[in-house]
């Protein structure tokens, strides 16, 4: 992994604990908007790691 893809990991990984605690202090109907959004996330990261 270049420095790159390590920068651009711990960057995502901030904001999503970031993202997580902001929901978890409102949560009432978010649970699936955050499951989404993980979802989502995972899915961004697999494609980052396919394309080096």
């Amino acid at each position: 992994m270049s420095s790159f893809d390590l920068t651009f990991l711990s960057f995502v990984l901030i904001g999503f604990v970031l993202y997580a605690v902001k929901f978890m202090k409102q949560k009432d109907s978010h649970d699936k908007e955050l499951l989404k959004k993980i979802d989502y996330l995972i899915l961004l990261l697999e494609e980052n790691k396919q394309e080096k």
